[in-house]
């Protein structure tokens, strides 16, 4: 099983902007330094500095939280798991031929194999034991690689374009009697 690296990088700051918040810091320091001459009471600077330093720490947060989003929006996330598979929609027609006139049927081994269902109806409970991965007999095994031999047979006789659906399914009925 695939591991999945998770590589943590601290964003890239660009340096002018580094810088103008460095001097947007130092002049907010000196308006404040300014205004704490204002201040008598010792207690009352004391509340002002310490509102000045949590206003510092937001501010600096808020910028670095700025650039890392920057940095990280358009990058695409780390691959979740593969969500539920929807229900298959409706079977869309065989198709018809409008460029060649030697067109053949088109999905030979779909339609043999579909007839071989209805002929050999052991024929369809080991192919559904198959796509459920499931383990099958050797008598099994034996029918199947028969079936599939003789579905390599049917299918260039189906591909050459020499016979329609109908004479194809009716080829097949009087082979296996």
């Amino acid at each position: 099983m695939g591991s999945i690296k998770l590589e943590i990088s601290k964003p890239e700051v660009p340096q002018s902007g580094i810088g103008i918040l460095v001097a947007v810091l130092i002049l907010l320091f000196i308006v404040c330094l300014i205004a704490s001459f204002y201040i008598s009471d010792t207690n009352l600077k004391l509340c002002y500095w310490l509102i000045i330093i949590l206003l510092y720490v937001v501010i600096i947060n808020i910028y670095i939280t700025i650039t890392y989003y920057m940095k990280i929006r358009n990058e695409p996330g780390v691959k979740g798991p593969r969500g539920e598979s929807g229900e298959s929609g409706i079977t869309g027609s065989d198709g018809v031929c409008k460029l060649s006139t030697e067109c053949g049927i088109s999905n030979c081994r779909k339609i043999i194999e579909k007839e071989l269902i209805n002929i050999f109806p052991e024929y369809n409970r080991i192919t559904d034991k198959l796509k459920r991965n499931l383990v099958i007999s050797n008598s099994e095994k034996k029918t199947i690689n028969q079936i599939n031999s003789y579905i390599d047979m049917l299918v260039p006789i189906c591909e050459n374009g020499k016979l329609s659906k109908a004479e194809l399914i009716k080829y097949i009925n009087d082979s296996v009697k």
